[in-house]
């Protein structure tokens, strides 16, 4: 059921959080799209689409708009250099905030643990943030839109995504650039350096 922010809708990270929390135990599928209904597995970052661009109608990396779940939508990579959320602290992660790895994301639910679509096995969890991914950089994201303290937003436009395309992190989107560039470079010679011994 979607909760459309428009026309002063309030909305705070618990909300956010709450809403991805009744997906626990979904099923997960690696490039898996939702589906129309929403019932379809699928995996860490179409899961994020799902609760962000459908349930709360906010405006996707790439300016992706009226999500619908019947494509898989922006990866996680687009996520790390996306304008629609600011970078926060490890210790400022409250609920609501999105938790992005290099190759995995989820939904805070407080400040040690999140939701996340994991593997096939375990499906839609919950589980701690940190260890979760191990040799990775966990860069913690706040939704534009989204208060920075726990009180909800009030009055009639505040809680609405100005996001679509706009971007204040620009020092940030570079650090991203550069760490996706470096994986796709350490990816690469990995493969290569296995070509010969196999």
């Amino acid at each position: 059921m979607p909760h459309y922010l428009g026309g002063g809708g309030v909305l705070d990270g618990d909300a956010i959080a709450n809403d991805a929390l009744t997906y626990k135990g979904h099923p997960y599928f690696y490039s898996g799209a939702p589906g129309a209904d929403g019932k379809q597995p699928w995996d860490c970052s179409s899961f994020c689409n799902w609760v962000l661009g459908h349930d709360f109608q906010f405006a996707l990396p790439g300016g992706l708009s009226g999500y619908d779940g019947s494509q898989h939508g922006p990866s996680t990579l687009s996520y790390l250099i996306w304008g629609g959320a600011n970078r926060i602290s490890r210790g400022n992660i409250q609920a609501g905030d999105l938790c992005v790895w290099q190759t995995h994301m989820g939904i805070a639910i407080n400040n040690t643990q999140m939701i996340s679509a994991e593997n096939p096995k375990n499906g839609t969890r919950v589980s701690n943030i940190d260890g979760f991914m191990r040799g990775e950089v966990l860069m913690p994201m706040r939704v534009k839109g989204i208060p920075a303290g726990a009180a909800p937003l009030s009055g009639s436009s505040s809680g609405s995504n100005p996001s679509a395309g706009s971007s204040t992190s620009g020092s940030w989107e570079k650090i991203a650039l550069v760490i996706f560039g470096a994986l796709i470079i350490l990816v690469a010679m990995s493969k290569l350096g296995k070509g010969g011994e196999e």
